[in-house]
């Protein structure tokens, strides 16, 4: 349903490119 929708919507926004990684706190990824 749309709930599971959301939910790998917002799994993909949580992915970053790769060289970069996302610390707990950080709103925006952070270079290797």
């Amino acid at each position: 349903g749309k709930a599971k929708r959301d939910l790998q919507r917002q799994r993909r926004q949580n992915e970053f490119p790769a060289g970069c990684y996302k610390a707990p706190g950080d709103t925006a990824p952070r270079i290797h």
